[in-house]
């Protein structure tokens, strides 16, 4: 792992790296390495029920600190893109529900590479929330409740009612 320079792109500390000659943006989570775990194990969920997710994503080590290692996608954006397939879609949602991923549906937390909407930041899944690391239930009860942005979803389905997607 070649370490490149930190580079901040959320709310975490991340790094620009390359692991085989291959960049990826590292986001550390200082000692937190069960969150860094379960990112990763969400990311490996989406991706072997099929949702599509970045190609790469690796559990990593920057001085001492677990970080989870993306592959980098050149000329992605941020944002979501017209989803045609409906039924990756309700799969997506259905397996954020199940794993109480509480990123899904910010456009924020999706890039848009070729046409392709890939959702990236897996960080809320499970017992943690998202961005700040707490245990869902820490200074307010999240749990049980559905995914933060049901109503981003159901816009996704309707192209023409949703104002704050990006279309590329």
């Amino acid at each position: 792992i070649q370490v490149l320079a930190p580079h901040q792109r959320g709310s975490n500390q991340g790094y620009d790296v390359r692991i085989n000659q291959v960049p990826y943006y590292a986001k550390i989570y200082r000692d937190q390495p069960d969150k860094a775990r379960a990112e990763y194990l969400a990311w490996l969920i989406y991706r072997e029920v099929g949702v599509a997710v970045i190609s790469d994503m690796q559990l990593i080590q920057i001085d001492g600190q677990w970080a989870v290692a993306t592959q980098w996608v050149d000329g992605a954006q941020t944002g979501v893109a017209t989803i045609d397939d409906h039924w990756l879609l309700a799969l997506e949602y259905v397996v954020s529900a199940l794993i109480q991923d509480r990123d899904r549906g910010k456009p924020d937390n999706y890039l848009v590479s070729k046409g392709v909407t890939l959702p990236i930041d897996f960080g809320g899944a499970f017992v943690f929330r998202s961005a700040v690391g707490q245990y869902k239930g820490e200074g307010e009860d999240e749990i049980g409740q559905l995914p933060f942005g049901i109503d981003n979803f159901i816009d996704m389905l309707r192209p023409s009612s949703n104002h704050n997607r990006k279309t590329f």
